[in-house]
């Protein structure tokens, strides 16, 4: 005899309702198409808090959006596809021309960086960004590097700051020789060596929200997330980031992002396949769309 329980499935009107939700709480928004993705993903979540329909759901993550079940909500839905130099050309970008660049204008040969690596997931991204650099500099260097990474999960800034991967994710984009030189074998799998973690720090952060107190940054990537974000929300988040910006900085987005209203504030730059842009020495007046949502 088969007891198992008949998957609960999503109304259009339930499915408006969380996804508004959701675009409220972390800017990504999902379309009318994603009812596979809500009924495949929240099944377990509604047994495991007795909950008969999406609305007693939406009901509850609506009225104690910060509670547990908020969270764990927006931690199913968010995608999270990361890996080690993901679209390899931003750190050949950043190993080639970025680093080298600043190098040659540091006073005495001492460099003095910061690097955000904003919505970094699971942390693949900002140890890429940390390697990348080490590639240049050594991951020894006497050089002051510091390279932050943020991002709204909990979960994924755990996994980050522990700074150990499976096999799996460890062929996922990283090759023989950075394996020896950055990592550390496991029972688990790989962990990242002292010296390059000693470059990176993480922190919660959800990009909708003020984000000044984290200072002025050199570089910032952000990178395949403001692709799922309405293009006022993103406007206003490339505005923010930009203002984020030191005199000249560099903003590196992914391949596919393109920045609209901001050509006072940054410079488009293409080097070989790769595309950034650049801080204007003398800023501009921001756009309205510069401010927090």
């Amino acid at each position: 005899m088969n007891t198992q329980t008949p998957a609960i499935t999503i109304s259009s009107s339930e499915l408006n309702q969380l996804s508004r939700w959701m675009e409220s709480a972390s800017g990504v928004h999902l379309d009318s198409n994603k009812a596979y993705l809500f009924e495949s993903r929240l099944q377990d979540l509604l047994t495991e808090y007795k909950l008969q329909s999406f609305t007693q759901l939406h009901e509850r993550v609506r009225s104690a959006p910060n509670s547990e079940i908020g969270k764990k909500t927006l931690e199913l839905l968010l995608t999270r596809e990361t890996s080690f130099f993901r679209d390899t050309i931003p750190f050949d970008l950043l190993r080639n021309k970025i680093i080298p660049g600043y190098v040659s204008n540091s006073r005495a040969g001492f460099l003095k960086l910061k690097i955000w690596c904003a919505a970094c997931s699971t942390g693949q991204e900002v140890y890429s960004v940390a390697m990348a650099v080490s590639d240049v500099l050594g991951a020894s260097s006497s050089h002051d590097i510091r390279i932050l990474g943020t991002d709204i999960s909990d979960d994924a800034i755990a996994k980050a700051s522990y700074g150990e991967y499976s096999d799996l994710e460890i062929a996922r984009g990283m090759d023989p020789m950075r394996l020896s030189r950055y990592f550390v074998k496991t029972a688990n799998g790989f962990r990242i060596s002292d010296p390059v973690r000693a470059m990176v720090s993480f922190t919660k952060l959800n990009l909708l929200e003020d984000f000044m107190h984290l200072g002025r940054y050199d570089i910032i990537f952000c990178r395949n997330i403001a692709i799922y974000f309405r293009p006022e929300t993103r406007g206003a988040l490339f505005g923010r980031l930009a203002e984020s910006l030191t005199e000249k900085g560099i903003l590196v987005v992914g391949a596919s992002e393109m920045l609209h209203g901001l050509e006072k504030v940054l410079s488009r730059n293409m080097e070989q396949k790769a595309v950034y842009y650049q801080k204007l020495p003398t800023p501009g007046n921001f756009p309205i769309l510069c401010k927090p949502l």
